[in-house]
């Protein structure tokens, strides 16, 4: 059994920039119905929520907690209380197009992956987590402000920024499933021979998939 996680909120009002707006209950749906598509796994699909959406799909819908500005409220996706299985964490800017059971039975501390553009660092476009992580980088974060600055990007919360403080040691997810979770814009892009292995196609920065006209959004 594993936790799989998103987040839905509006982000208007949260100084986010504009290309990480046009997320709707049409997108978890869609991821929704990708993941059933492409794994035999048991799970549970959990979507953190600013309110009551109205999903088409078997959704568990939990309240956040708190509402932060920037991408804080991405933190909450690290709640010892949504459950004690591996957790996997993606965003709704995330295309499933291929099987991923072998990537949901990953079990370890922390995986996440090698940051595309500055490859000494990482970045969560995915994420698989224990529940003693979890439960760790949450009590950090409810004492983020010893953080101070270093957990800002352009000024704004960041809850990558965090992870690269207190995760950077992490398993690099795309080093144990090469080509298997690509970046839209470093890899699907640019290395169009290595696309038929990619079951994951993760966004990440701008633009985002609401506003992208592709044939691998056909897909979705």
């Amino acid at each position: 059994m594993i936790d799989i996680v998103c987040i839905l909120f509006k982000p208007e009002g949260k100084g986010l920039p504009k290309f990480s707006q046009g997320y709707s209950e049409i997108w978890v749906d869609k991821l929704a119905q990708a993941i059933a598509r492409h794994t035999t796994q048991k799970y549970r699909l959990i979507c953190l929520v600013d309110e009551f959406y109205e999903f088409q799909e078997e959704v568990d819908q939990v309240q956040l907690e708190k509402i932060e500005s920037g991408y804080g409220n991405v933190m909450e996706t690290f709640r010892p209380d949504l459950g004690e299985n591996q957790r996997f964490v993606l965003g709704l800017d995330t295309i499933i197009r291929d099987n991923i059971d072998e990537i949901l039975d990953w079990r370890g501390k922390v995986g996440l992956l090698t940051d595309p553009n500055y490859p000494d660092t990482i970045c969560n476009g995915v994420g698989s987590y224990s529940p003693e992580f979890c439960d760790f980088i949450f009590y950090e974060w409810q004492r983020k402000e010893k953080y101070g600055e270093r957990i800002l990007y352009n000024g704004r919360i960041s809850e990558m920024q965090f992870l690269r403080l207190l995760a950077n040691d992490a398993t690099r997810l795309n080093e144990v499933f090469p080509n298997q979770i690509q970046s839209y814009k470093c890899h699907w892009l640019k290395e169009p021979q290595k696309r038929e292995e990619a079951s994951i196609v993760y966004f990440h920065g701008n633009p985002k998939p609401p506003f992208v006209h592709t044939d691998l959004l056909a897909e979705w």
